[in-house]
């Protein structure tokens, strides 16, 4: 990310507008590699560990309250635990219901699913 900064000067363009998009992309990946990494993982292992995906899941489930008492005790973060929900929600919704308007559309007009990532 400094790289990109500092090629930007010396481009004399403004790093505002090359370094956000990057960012965001890096973190995306990055993600992405991770999710990988431990489905792989796990799909390794299944059979000979069946109980691991079940332990992992129980012990994110356990520690969820611990997460909430701790960010409702943060001064700072204590506003967004409360009315953050709203725009995740709402943004779930509208993706859920999209997906329901694409399979639709897929079984009725042929060809459909191509464009996809265009309205995506």
């Amino acid at each position: 990310m400094i790289g990109v900064i500092v090629g930007s000067h010396k481009c004399k363009i403004n790093p505002d507008n090359i370094a956000t998009p990057i960012a965001a992309s890096l973190g995306d990946l990055t993600t992405l590699a991770v999710l990988a990494g431990i489905g792989g993982f796990l799909f390794k292992i299944i059979d000979n560990y069946t109980w691991l995906p079940i332990v992992i899941t129980v012990t994110f489930l356990i520690l969820t309250p611990v997460w909430i008492v701790i960010s409702y005790r943060n001064e700072y973060v204590k506003d967004v635990l409360i009315h953050g929900w709203s725009p995740v929600i709402a943004a779930m919704f509208i993706s859920s219901v999209g997906g329901l308007i694409l399979d639709f559309a897929v079984q009725t007009l042929r060809g459909v699913a191509v464009f996809q990532p265009v309205m995506n």
